[in-house]
């Protein structure tokens, strides 16, 4: 009885553009996509996904989806151990996001090892223990920590601006800023003018577009208008 729901990659809640209930393990969608999109594969009312590319090509899917269950009935599903055959632009996807995983298996890795340190530094922190503090960022663990997670970021901001740079006129542009953001500021303005206009006005263009200009943005100049006084 579990419903398995297709809903389009965006920084935003939007409705599914597909879904199907599992029966005896299995589950068969069939509809006809526009054009290509980015959607994430996910159970209804709960937590995590997978990304796949939908586009009119068989797909199909297998493995094992294992789940944790959280406070207030709701689940998080791990679907990591699934296998996607007869989707290349799924494979392009993995393939585009290959360098920016690398980069966040080494930030959670960081994470990880610094952990027992940083709770540590925290409580020391509450209880404005200066000596402790002092004691535990002088030791080389907390200087390795700061140039790892140093590196992350600024190896983030690399591998983002070189995808797009080379996807600029191809459908990964714009998925490659809602896949590799969490959100979109307007700095990245600049390179959505890049766009070629077919690509601005793609699905995931417009969505894009959408979160770049949106209507009463806080510091934006206000548009020019006209109005009768009474």
């Amino acid at each position: 009885s579990t419903v398995i729901i297709l809903t389009p990659l965006a920084h935003r809640s939007l409705d599914p553009v597909a879904e199907a209930m599992v029966k005896d393990g299995k589950f068969e969608i069939t509809g006809k996509a526009d054009e290509p999109i980015a959607v994430m594969l996910s159970v209804k009312d709960h937590y995590g996904y997978k990304t796949i590319m939908l586009d009119n090509v068989d797909m199909s899917i297998t493995g094992t989806v294992t789940s944790d269950e959280l406070e207030g009935g709701k689940c998080r599903y791990d679907f990591s151990g699934i296998t996607l055959s007869g989707s290349p632009l799924t494979e392009e996807y993995y393939a585009m996001m290959a360098p920016r995983h690398r980069i966040d298996s080494i930030f959670l890795d960081n994470q990880s090892r610094g952990a027992e340190m940083w709770n540590l530094l925290n409580r020391a922190s509450g209880e404005k223990d200066r000596r402790i503090m002092d004691s535990i960022q002088a030791t080389e663990e907390f200087r390795a920590y700061g140039e790892v997670e140093k590196y992350c970021f600024q190896a983030f901001d690399s591998v983002i601006h070189a995808t797009v740079e080379q996807n600029r006129n191809t459908i990964w542009g714009p998925i490659a800023l809602l896949s590799q953001l969490s959100y979109l500021s307007p700095e990245f303005r600049e390179v959505y003018e890049s766009f070629s206009d077919s690509i601005k006005n793609s699905f995931h263009g417009q969505l894009v577009a959408q979160e770049l200009y949106p209507v009463g943005r806080p510091g934006d100049r206000m548009p020019e208008f006209t109005a009768t006084t009474i």
